[in-house]
């Protein structure tokens, strides 16, 4: 329905557009199209979203922590460092996260009725999911 809308304000800008060049035409319709990809065609609620966010700076923290802390030497078996392998793995799960926690959260402020939004939730999901098995495989939360 909210993709409706958005082809239908396409339509209606590109016939109020006649005169403009080819090129502003597809750039138009491109972002128009990227926004209606971006925000999602399944609703999501606000306290949906609400939940997830608040999980993701739970799981986020004990990241941020742990990247924290001084990279381990290659030998050494101490739990008071960070390895790089699993360093590598959780930073761009933390900047994907936090990237599709604000982008959730300013989505819902704008729509409180909780109208699409669904890629954004999908996006903060994936992170979410991805950060907790990494720190449940390196033992840094409990399974």
């Amino acid at each position: 329905m909210w993709h409706q809308r958005i082809t239908r304000l396409l339509a209606a800008g590109l016939l109020a557009a006649g005169l403009a060049g080819c090129a502003q035409l597809q750039t138009l319709r491109d972002n128009i199209e990227a926004l209606a990809q971006t925000t999602g065609s399944t609703d999501v609620s606000p306290k949906a979203a609400y939940v997830l966010r608040n999980a993701f700076v739970g799981v986020e923290r004990t990241a941020t922590n742990y990247l924290l802390l001084p990279d381990c030497p290659l030998a050494s078996g101490s739990k008071a460092c960070a390895d790089p392998v699993a360093v590598a793995r959780i930073v761009p799960f933390v900047r994907s996260g936090r990237a599709a926690s604000l982008a959730l959260k300013s989505y819902m402020i704008q729509h409180p009725d909780g109208t699409g939004g669904g890629s954004l939730y999908d996006e903060l999901s994936k992170a979410n999911s991805a950060l907790n098995s990494i720190l449940r495989e390196y033992n840094l939360i409990k399974a």
